[in-house]
């Protein structure tokens, strides 16, 4: 096994990778985040980056909330959807308004919230 000296660190370059300046690219955009505890694991750094080109980030609950925000994306993060397919599917106002909206972006949600973790089906 080799071994190195941390010291040599001190040697290298810095400042090789500018800070990117803001930007307006996704001024006027609003992006629908789910957060709640279906859907709940997103980098930081991520929505940062999204804020810094102005995207407006709305919070909103698949599990809890009725309708959609007013807005022209969605992002459904990760976390724990398996645990919540009954819930999930059970919110059927929901689902409309998602698979309404998938639609418009040329999607379809055939699948989504199909089995929990015991493998019982429901919604999608």
């Amino acid at each position: 096994m080799r071994y190195s000296s941390l010291s040599v660190l001190s040697a290298l370059p810095t400042g090789m990778w500018p800070e990117r300046p803001d930007n307006t690219a996704g001024a006027g955009l609003t992006l629908a985040l789910a957060d709640d505890e279906a859907f709940n694991f997103y980098y930081p750094d991520n929505i940062d980056l999204l804020e810094r080109a102005g995207v407006n980030i709305v919070r909103f609950s698949p599990l809890h909330d009725r309708a959609l925000p007013d807005c022209q994306m969605i992002w459904l993060g990760g976390g724990y959807p398996e645990l919540y397919a009954a819930d999930l599917a059970a919110n059927t106002a929901m689902l409309k308004h998602l698979r309404a909206a998938h639609q418009r972006g040329g999607g379809d949600l055939r699948g989504v919230w199909r089995s929990d973790v015991s493998g019982e089906h429901s919604g999608g």
